[in-house]
């Protein structure tokens, strides 16, 4: 069994009301060999998620005699649950590790109101997974206070199935104001049903994928939608040109989908 970490003092933070600073869930390595369950956070902890806490997880490596290396973050949930799949396990996040030739890679889930009815059915986290090694299971809580929502683009975009059309581009003007840590909201109004994997993609201004940020997969899920990705650092050194200029700006495409509102949310 994993020996889980607990910080008594961000416990009592939490106790408080007060929020913000980071909890270790987990601090062992783990090899992750077959599906299963991994690393398990506290139900303790898992029924203080609020919206915007971010949980963070740092793969070490990947296991090259596996095809498809792969870890997610899960929680287990009533098949009641519109999210849930017939196992009752609802993935927050697929992160696609063999799309990774470096590492430590840190993936990263920013939990979303629709998480929390679902986290505290049962009070489940865990991960799971085939493939990796992880380290560092760390939730950072976000700080109490408002959440800004600023529009960055509305409209209507179909993206084709077979990603020959549809996609949106932002110049990093738009960006001006983002910092690590805020979340770029993407508005999905129709899901096609006849895209066999419809997915929302993100990429810089020279259309090359970031690392270590994964397509997000429609597939399962039911429209209206609007999936959230966590801006990092080096994602927002892109966008605003201050690694290289010809990178600066942000492309949102995909296949399967209808697209029709990316909004940068701040706390």
């Amino acid at each position: 069994m994993n020996k889980i970490l607990i910080f008594l003092g961000v416990l009592l933070t939490m106790a408080g009301g007060a929020r913000g600073g980071s909890l270790t869930l987990s601090g062992d390595t783990t090899e992750i060999k077959s599906w299963g369950k991994y690393n398990e956070a506290p139900s303790s902890i898992v029924s203080s998620i609020k919206a915007g806490d971010v949980l963070s997880v740092t793969v070490t490596a990947k296991d090259p005699t596996v095809q498809w290396p792969q870890l997610n973050i899960q929680s287990k949930a009533d098949t009641t649950f519109a999210q849930a799949n017939q196992y009752g396990i609802v993935v927050f996040k697929n992160a696609k590790i063999y799309n990774e030739d470096s590492f430590p890679v840190t993936v990263e889930y920013t939990f979303t109101d629709a998480d929390l009815p679902v986290l505290q059915k049962n009070n489940s986290l865990y991960l799971s997974g085939t493939g990796v090694t992880v380290t560092d299971m760390i939730l950072t809580q976000a700080e109490n206070g408002t959440t800004q929502t600023i529009s960055l683009w509305t409209g209507e975009t179909v993206c084709a199935d077979d990603w020959s059309s549809g996609y949106v581009v932002l110049p990093a003007s738009k960006f001006s104001d983002a910092a690590a840590g805020d979340r770029l909201q993407i508005s999905v109004s129709a899901i096609s049903g006849t895209c066999a994997n419809p997915v929302i993609a993100l990429q810089n201004g020279s259309w090359q994928n970031f690392s270590g940020v994964d397509f997000f997969p429609l597939k399962g899920e039911t429209a209206p939608v609007a999936p959230v990705f966590t801006l990092s650092s080096d994602m927002l050194s892109q966008i605003k040109g201050e690694t290289d200029g010809v990178n600066s700006g942000l492309v949102v495409k995909g296949c399967g989908y209808t697209l029709t509102g990316i909004d940068l949310v701040k706390t």
